[in-house]
């Protein structure tokens, strides 16, 4: 933090490390389609789709409020 203070984000973060495996929400992944961080879409590749099945959904204490319904699964390449 100290030597990089205007990159504190979690892409930034995760930029750094690159780790074999990153787990994100679907919109944290599209926010990088509008930014320069082009390496996630080419160091890393999509392989699984973790998501509530909608039968479920309502079933969870504030569904609609909930950002935790979906997750993707990244690896390295």
């Amino acid at each position: 933090m100290r030597q990089n203070p205007n990159k504190r984000t979690l892409i930034d973060m995760l930029e750094h490390f690159q780790p074999d495996y990153i787990v994100l929400r679907p919109y944290e992944y599209q926010r990088q389609f509008k930014t320069d961080n082009l390496w996630l879409q080419t160091d890393y590749t999509i392989v699984a789709d973790y998501r509530v099945p909608k039968e479920d959904v309502q079933r969870l204490l504030f569904p609609a409020n909930n950002i935790d319904l979906e997750f993707l699964v990244l690896r390295r390449q």
